[in-house]
């Protein structure tokens, strides 16, 4: 509908300076704010009205206590440099209790030169569907209450294993990604759903005209 997406475009060329602060007053009224105290399901009465003692007649702030440039000179004080046996120097913030560790894993190999982009793209798919140990819903239950990131990949030049985890799960995570390369979830029901998923993508992919030889479009929506 490209009435509407003109309608857009002359919409938001007509907007003035006024119309955004007059927005801003609208919907940004920090008068209107409430707030709730959430307190443990066990709670007494006594320990809920203590909570509300506690805040009672306090200010209460929506930004930080402490300003970006103090907090950014505080962190930089707790860092100190390593130089690595290969020469590289890294610098490690310590005692930071949210520090996340990231594993970029990379098996290079010549064997998949000639494989087929069809074959690669349901063996991806295969392998980020759980473990034979586990099925694919289990494995994405661990992933989720223990908040890992973890995606596998191929291509012809061969396998990629990309992980995001907090610190103190990343033993556990390569314990999962060495049990899904061991015992990886090859099952025919596996193989016949990524099957008919990766023939439903290439049904509904939308052709781009660069692919097609063409080296200029008339305008923007490739016509």
């Amino acid at each position: 509908n490209y009435n509407a997406i003109n309608e857009s475009v002359k919409n938001i060329q007509n907007l003035i300076p006024a119309d955004i602060s007059e927005t801003a007053r609208k919907f940004l009224d920090l008068n209107k704010v409430s707030m709730c105290v959430s307190h443990d399901k066990n709670a007494s009465i006594n320990e809920i009205q203590k909570n509300y003692e506690h805040i009672n007649g306090k200010q209460i702030s929506f930004g930080a206590k402490i300003s970006p440039i103090d907090n950014i000179k505080e962190e930089i004080s707790k860092s100190y440099r390593v130089r690595l046996p290969n020469n590289i120097e890294s610098t490690v913030i310590s005692g930071n209790p949210y520090a996340k560790s990231c594993i970029i894993l990379d098996f290079n190999t010549d064997e998949l030169n000639k494989t087929s982009i069809a074959t690669i793209n349901v063996l991806s798919r295969l392998l980020n569907r759980g473990s034979s140990i586990r099925g694919a819903d289990n494995y994405e239950s661990i992933l989720n209450s223990k908040n890992i990131d973890l995606s596998f990949s191929a291509d012809n030049n061969g396998l990629f294993v990309i992980s995001e985890c907090n610190n103190e799960n990343l033993q556990y995570t390569m314990l999962l990604i060495k049990e899904k390369l061991k015992y990886p979830n090859f099952t025919l029901e596996e193989f016949n759903m990524a099957k008919e998923i990766i023939k439903e993508t290439y049904k509904t992919e939308t052709i781009s005209p660069y692919k097609l030889g063409i080296t200029k479009t008339s305008n923007c929506f490739g016509f």
